[in-house]
């Protein structure tokens, strides 16, 4: 052979990774390469594309390899954007983008949607599921084994089998892990064993967890912000009420739609605020809090809790045990970043429609 690595050698994937290392530093598996582009208009993201093919074709013939145009298959990855498709020249020829790419089993969607991967995913699950249930005729479904010897899981203590030896429907959904060969017969009742582990160890091992986490939480240096909204991160875990959604998540972290966040990640070449004097640099505590677009949706907020909302106090007041008090303060957040993230969509697809 006068190119590449024997394959199905010992020493293949490692005289692979030596030969292919400067290639591979882009993204690579075996000899399937991905080129990731990223391009503030169509036309900078056809140049730069049409660059890194360019590079890796000429890599490829200096070490008497070849790239297979006919098996080369290019999508955009826009979400919601409304961007034509466009074509790529690679190696004289032109290739056009395609509705969805497959990478190393996982289907990479034009708008990244996974709804498609997930059903695959599952059509696949439920294909073994249904072969390992002809090969074990005799377990009921709800036995499930782990493995040679592994322990079996059943529903915890005292449940009580129909006829059928499926789980009565008013017993407990908690499992519990019960040694290998302790197994209650048809219409028996399943008991807990004295060498089984109990809940209360599951417990145990759930706050061990979450002590552990509280313990990295107050010693990292990253994520200030974050870290100043929710300082006690198990009481924000065992709340019991309140939710978070796409947009009230994106204010603990900082994401999105702030100017310097943005910024931060390339998107935007100034990190004013859009509504606030020139100099005034929007991260999330001047959009959230301070910023007078919002004015009026604060002062509605404040009036129904009775008080002013600070980035020090608004997770505390969503912590205390009033509902009531939580639901306003999320209604603030989504209320804003609503209108935000509606703004940053139309502002990108100005700079695209300007771009092309």
């Amino acid at each position: 052979m006068t190119a590449g690595v024997p394959q199905g050698s010992v020493l293949g994937p490692l005289l692979w990774n030596i030969f292919d290392d400067e290639v591979l530093r882009m993204v690579g598996y075996a000899d399937d390469l991905a080129v990731i582009v990223i391009g503030k208009s169509k036309e900078d993201l056809r140049e730069r594309t049409e660059e890194a093919l360019r590079l890796v074709g000429a890599w490829m013939g200096d070490n008497g390899l070849s790239i297979a145009p006919d098996k080369s298959e290019p999508v955009l990855l826009v979400g919601r954007r409304t961007i034509r498709e466009m074509s790529v020249c690679m190696e004289g020829r032109m290739i056009e983008t395609r509705e969805a790419v497959r990478y190393l089993g996982v289907e990479f969607q034009r708008n990244l949607r996974v709804a498609e991967q997930v059903e695959r995913v599952v059509l696949k699950a439920k294909m073994v599921v249904g072969a390992l249930g002809r090969l074990l005729p005799n377990c009921r479904p709800w036995d499930l084994v782990w493995g040679g010897g592994v322990d079996r899981w059943i529903p915890h203590t005292e449940v009580s089998t129909d006829a059928s030896g499926f789980p009565e429907k008013h017993a407990s959904a908690s499992m519990l892990c019960v040694p290998h060969g302790v197994r209650g017969g048809k219409n028996e009742r399943v008991r807990e064993s004295s060498s089984a582990p109990s809940v209360a160890c599951k417990g145990k091992a759930r706050k061990d967890l979450m002590q552990a986490w509280c313990e990295r939480w107050r010693q990292t240096e990253k994520a200030a912000w974050t870290r100043r909204l929710i300082p006690n991160l198990a009481e924000w875990v065992g709340r019991g009420h309140g939710e978070v959604n796409h947009y009230t998540s994106q204010v603990p972290i900082g994401h999105r739609s702030f100017g310097a966040y943005l910024k931060r990640i390339g998107k935007t070449e100034c990190s004013a605020c859009w509504y606030c004097e020139e100099g005034v640099e929007e991260d999330v505590e001047h959009a959230i809090f301070d910023c007078d677009r919002w004015a009026r949706v604060r002062e509605e907020c404040e009036m129904e809790l009775g008080m002013r909302v600070d980035a020090d106090n608004m997770i505390d007041k969503m912590l205390e045990n009033n509902e009531e008090g939580s639901i306003a303060i999320e209604r603030m957040l989504i209320t804003i970043m609503k209108e935000k993230c509606d703004y940053e969509r139309k502002r990108e697809r100005r700079e695209e429609v300007r771009g092309e």
